[in-house]
């Protein structure tokens, strides 16, 4: 997701350090879900249980 990030800021030569700043949540956050985050937080719910 990072490098399609990169990618995607560089076709449009976005020079503008807000709008990088601001694409960079939900490209993390996509990083996050693609890795299994919330499937492990499950999972650490289901031992403490």
């Amino acid at each position: 997701m990072a490098v399609f990030h990169d990618v995607w800021m560089a076709k449009w030569n976005v020079t503008n350090a807000v709008v990088l700043g601001v694409t960079i949540v939900p490209a993390a956050y996509m990083s996050y879900e693609t890795l299994g985050f919330s499937y492990y937080k499950y999972l650490s719910g289901e031992l403490d249980g």
